[in-house]
């Protein structure tokens, strides 16, 4: 039998959060409430596709005969790792979402 790893699940920002920050951002503009909700409603569509999902696992072969100690340390040097790995990308996923927003206003801007 294998011992099993999990792949740490970092939920992203919700979209509650997102939507807050773009109606605030643009709320500051001179687009109509009713431009701004067309905005938030394309954005989420692009939010939907953006949206990390992913579950994954780390298998460790039981013969490896690895002490509890042993596998411990490893779950805490993969967690530290995966969680470097969802910061960079999660960084990535917010200047997308920002350039997203930016130029759907700027398109509602122009009209």
């Amino acid at each position: 039998m294998s011992i099993i790893i999990e792949f740490p699940n970092k939920e992203q920002l919700s979209y509650r959060k997102t939507e807050a920050w773009i109606r605030a951002t643009l709320g500051n503009t001179n687009l109509s409430p009713d431009e701004i909700n067309e905005i938030v409603e394309e954005f989420k569509k692009y939010y939907e596709e953006l949206k990390p999902s992913f579950k994954s696992e780390m298998k460790l072969s039981a013969n490896m005969s690895l002490s509890d100690q042993q596998v411990d340390s490893i779950r805490i040097a993969y967690k530290e790792s995966t969680d470097k790995i969802f910061e960079y990308f999660m960084k990535l996923l917010a200047s997308s979402q920002h350039i997203i927003i930016d130029l759907l206003a700027r398109e509602k801007l122009k009209k």
